[in-house]
Parts: C-alpha cells; structure tokens; sequence
C-alpha cells in the first residue's frame, strides 16, 4: 500500500498472480502511485467506485506520458438494476470528475475506460461485477448488491436529489450541456467488452473551454452529494481469508456484509479498512484480523477510527507509517517485531 495522501493505490500479489486496486491520491503523490502500478505490473486492475481520486494518478501518467502499463482486464463496480436512472447518474457523475481532474492534474478525461486503454500496450477487456460474483484468483464480490432492494435500502431519493441539482447547474451553463451530451457510458453495464472510443473523444477536446469559477463552485458543492451516493455503490471483496477489502462503503452497508460473511469464518489475515479508516460498523467486534491497513492523508487522518486497533493484531495507516509492506508471512513494523515477530 503506497503512501499517496488521500487516495489508494494497492499492489497485490500472490504467487504467480499480480492485481491492483485503484490508482489516485494527492497532487504531488500522483506519479508514486502511477509507480506503485507500474512495479506491480498487474494484468488486472481494479476500481473500487467512481471517485475521481482512486484514478487521478493515471490521468497523471498519460498526461506526462509515463510509462504503459500491461494491464488486460479491468472491473469496476456494477450500479444495481433497482437503481433509477442509473445511467443519467453516472453521466452527471462522470462530468464532474472530468472537472474535477482538470482541475487537479491539468488534462480533463472524459472516460475512465478509455484512460486505462491509453495506458495499456495490451487491449483490455472489462467488467463490471456485483455481489456473488467470482473472478481472478477466487476474488469474491460481496458488494454492491445486484439488487439494492433485497436489503431494504432504497438509494433512489438520494440519486434523483442528486441528479435533480446537477440539472439546474446544468440548465445554465452551454460547456455543460455539450459535455454532458458526447459522454456515453453504455460501456460500462455490458457483462464483457473491449470496444472503446478514444479518438471520438479525443476530437471532442479540442473544443473544450475554460469553465467559470462560479460554476466550478456550484459543481464542487454538487460533487459532495455524488461522492456519497456513490459510496453505496462501492466495491467490496474477498480472497479467502487472506483480504477483506472494504472499499468506501457506508456503515449500514458495512454491517449488511459483516453480517452475510460471518457466519462462513470470522479470521482474516489482512482488512482494507473502510473509507480509509474512517467508516466503521460494530459488527467489526465480531471479526478478528492480524492486519488492518488504512490509506491515509491529511484531509481525514483526524478522523481515523481507533476501534480498528480493537480488532486487529496490528493496526497501521500511510499517513503515521508511510508505504506499507506486508510479506507472505509478517509485517516488518517496529510493533511487529518488538512482540516477537518475523521481521520480512
């Protein structure tokens, strides 16, 4: 887990098997995380939501034309089939991470696909995945669900508010109108596609304009209540009883899964603790983990939930202990080995 401030840019491996979960992270980690990749040199990558800052560091690397990488598949979380206007959602969405990334990295992208692509010598194949899925290496996808309604939850208010707001901003300002309109995201609910479209959007930049302050305003106050709609659409997964990852999910969401796993085994070697270290269910007592690891910056380390010390042999965050490494068989922290543990 690479220190990159606020954002996420882990390498796995298991034996033979490389894979890597998101890319992103502050401004001036944005090329560490890119390398963080590119030493893991994954064949599969994958975005754990649609959050601008779990992928700028790969908007980063084509626009300083680092390096390609050889990644061949991509997954990405499914938005349930009980959500409403899930496509208009994840357009308006899109649109404000194409600001956003404008603003932080200097070149605005309008499709995440088609950023990975530019970035593979290899012709990647996607995905998206929902719970009960199986993919790499016995990956099980707990989360989100294929229909959001089977727990009771209904996130439609929350996503047509969303949408609603995006619309009066939108209702006034051309560039928006435009930018809407050119992005296409049929992609990205297909079961298996490598088709993509990256000179059409290409030849829509070169009429991009510079968006007024006043409107970035009103898309920045927007995008809070996109971030947390999306949480609920956030991945998270299993591999055995070596990882639980997390993702960025809410706490009820948190206690639907803890909930559906414990009665299968409660032992985990290693938790990505949820929405770096921040989110926290009670049903985490009933857990017990030899690591739990947390992607921290600036901008919440204050807020980083002690209670995940409760539950774990060792308890760790980038923002206290920069990039950390967990071996095969230990973790080489002075925690770790003062209580007599293999230093790896």
């Amino acid at each position: 887990m690479a220190d990159v401030g606020h954002g996420l840019s882990l390498a796995l491996q298991f034996y033979d098997f490389n894979f890597h979960i998101d890319c992103g992270g502050d401004k001036n980690r944005y090329k560490k995380a890119y390398l963080n990749l590119l030493c893991n040199n994954p064949k599969v990558f994958i975005l754990s939501h649609f959050h601008s800052d779990h992928y700028n560091a790969l908007v980063y690397a084509k626009n300083k034309k680092l390096p390609n990488a050889n990644i061949e598949k991509l997954y990405f979380p499914r938005i349930p089939e009980s959500v409403k206007e899930k496509e208009h959602f994840l357009k308006c969405l899109f649109v404000m991470n194409f600001i956003t990334l404008g603003d932080v990295t200097g070149s605005m992208e309008l499709d995440l696909i088609n950023l990975i692509q530019s970035l593979s010598d290899r012709t990647i194949n996607f995905k998206p995945v929902s719970q009960g899925d199986i993919i790499e290496n016995g990956i099980e996808i707990l989360w989100p669900p294929k229909d959001i309604l089977m727990y009771g939850k209904d996130v439609n208010k929350e996503v047509i508010k969303a949408i609603e707001e995006f619309e009066t901003v939108k209702e006034n300002n051309e560039f928006l109108k435009e930018i809407y309109k050119i992005i296409n995201v049929d992609t990205y609910f297909r079961e298996w596609s490598s088709e993509y479209r990256n000179n059409y959007f290409e030849s829509k930049m070169r009429y991009y304009k510079e968006i007024d302050e006043k409107t970035k305003k009103k898309i920045k106050k927007l995008n809070k209540t996109f971030r947390k709609v999306a949480n609920y659409f956030s991945l998270a997964f299993r591999l055995d009883n070596d990882i639980l990852f997390m993702g960025d999910l809410e706490e009820s969401d948190i206690g639907i899964i803890l909930e559906n796993i414990e009665k299968d085994d409660n032992h985990y070697r290693v938790l990505i603790t949820p929405h770096h270290g921040t989110h926290w269910n009670d049903n985490f007592y009933k857990f017990q983990f030899k690591y739990a690891i947390s992607s921290e910056g600036s901008k919440y380390f204050g807020y980083l939930n002690p209670r995940f010390g409760k539950i774990s042999f060792c308890f760790k965050c980038t923002y206290l202990c920069e990039d950390i490494i967990i071996s095969e068989n230990n973790c080489n922290c002075f925690r770790c080995r003062i209580r007599g543990m293999m230093d790896c």
